[in-house]
């Protein structure tokens, strides 16, 4: 999932039970976030 302006991904890694946020532009994880088991998905509201 990308945010509004498409600068930023958010990716699920099922086995790490976490979401990576990245910058787009540099190609970089910025922040891992643990979540549940298994995330398989995501859902942004803006």
């Amino acid at each position: 999932a990308f945010s509004a302006d498409g600068m930023t991904a958010y990716i699920t890694n099922q086995s790490a039970n976490s979401v990576s946020v990245a910058d787009v532009m540099n190609h970089t994880e910025t922040k891992e976030i643990g979540v549940g088991t298994k995330p398989n998905g995501i859902t942004i509201k803006y």
